[in-house]
């Protein structure tokens, strides 16, 4: 079985896939500020890889 581990100042969780969904399922919203800050992230990181290629 895969853990998603979160790292905390004091603590580190370590959850299931369908654990992870359950819990955000519950947070409509929480779910959808995640989505966005990922796209964001991920847009973020692909820019810095083509930057540092020139």
């Amino acid at each position: 079985m895969k853990y998603i581990e979160i790292r905390l100042t004091k603590y580190r969780l370590f959850l299931t896939e369908a654990e992870l969904t359950a819990l955000l399922a519950q947070n409509p919203e929480l779910w959808a500020e995640a989505v966005r800050r990922g796209k964001a992230i991920t847009r973020a990181r692909a820019a810095l890889k083509r930057n540092s290629k020139e």
